[in-house]
């Protein structure tokens, strides 16, 4: 019987100046000595599993609390402190609860390269647009001068060009990119309603949430809010008052608010497909700007198809 393939990797080179990386110095300012353990357990986990992304779950929390010896709210601050920082992406955090980025991936590709062993990277997390891996990152070794991999491949993503259309369907959509651009945006996103398109889950018939937010003398918010977390199966009691309360600070559950966007029409679709939607409501309640940037990123996908 044939060995079955390794993916992940025996050792992984860590760069001289990987303490003077502004990202790393950021999550130290943040959390202390502690954000080095973590950021380095957390390179282990992933090059000897996966090789270049791990999923963060949590088993995995544990595992680097007992590394680390910390407790469980400082790992998980010292993770959303390398998502601020984009020590890991956070937008395929966001969508598939996976650590990764493409400082890790174009690594995991050099040392395959070195050990003329043929990898790839699943296009659903590739963020490397090239065929081959290139330097980047402050702690990422430099390929040498002259030296080309023909055992290395990359799945790559779809790449849409900033420039001029090369036929006639890619010129149909940037007109059609730009027509949607032009249009007036509303103030919020609405919930989904009767006949409300892409609808996932049970549909739910309420008023308008943008009438129901400035009309607060004759509706009042939490039982709009209830119906809306009741549509995407949010039903613990402890989650429900935990977003409830914090939907109260006007930057969050007033109009335009990231708590709007979240349940939106939109955004529902993706939501629903969350293994736990209720505390993901709350990462996105503690984590605004984190999710602002998500959300354009995936309206932005899903306009150019």
């Amino acid at each position: 019987m044939a060995r079955p393939l390794k993916n992940g990797l025996d050792y992984f080179p860590l760069d001289v100046d990987f303490l003077h990386d502004r990202k790393v110095r950021r999550i130290v300012r943040q959390n202390g000595s502690a954000g080095i353990a973590a950021i380095v357990a957390l390179f282990c986990e992933i090059y000897r599993g996966k090789g270049y992304y791990v999923a963060w779950d949590e088993d995995l929390c544990f595992d680097i609390c007992d590394q680390t010896e910390c407790g469980a709210d400082e790992v998980k601050n010292i993770l959303h402190s390398c998502l601020e920082a984009h020590l890991f992406d956070p937008d395929l955090y966001a969508l598939h609860t996976i650590l990764t980025s493409s400082a890790l991936q174009q690594r995991y590709l050099k040392i395959n390269q070195d050990c003329k062993r043929k990898r790839t990277i699943e296009q659903t997390y590739c963020l490397i647009a090239g065929d081959e891996p290139q330097a980047g990152g402050a702690d990422l070794p430099k390929p040498e001068v002259g030296e080309v991999s023909s055992e290395v491949t990359v799945v790559k993503a779809e790449v849409y060009s900033d420039k001029m259309p090369q036929n006639k369907q890619e010129k149909t959509k940037v007109q059609q990119s730009k027509t949607d651009e032009n249009r007036p945006q509303q103030s919020a996103p609405r919930p989904i309603g009767k006949g409300g398109e892409g609808a996932a889950s049970p549909v739910v018939k309420s008023p308008s949430l943008v009438q129901s937010i400035d009309n607060q003398e004759n509706i009042e918010i939490k039982p709009i809010l209830k119906l809306n977390l009741d549509a995407v199966n949010v039903k613990n009691e402890k989650t429900v008052e935990a977003i409830s309360a914090l939907s109260q600070r006007p930057e969050l559950g007033g109009p335009g608010g990231v708590l709007w966007k979240v349940l939106g029409a939109q955004y529902r679709p993706l939501l629903v497909r969350k293994d736990n939607p209720g505390d993901y409501i709350l990462w996105v309640l503690n984590n605004p700007k984190l999710f602002e940037e998500t959300y354009n990123n995936y309206l932005h996908k899903k306009l150019r198809g």
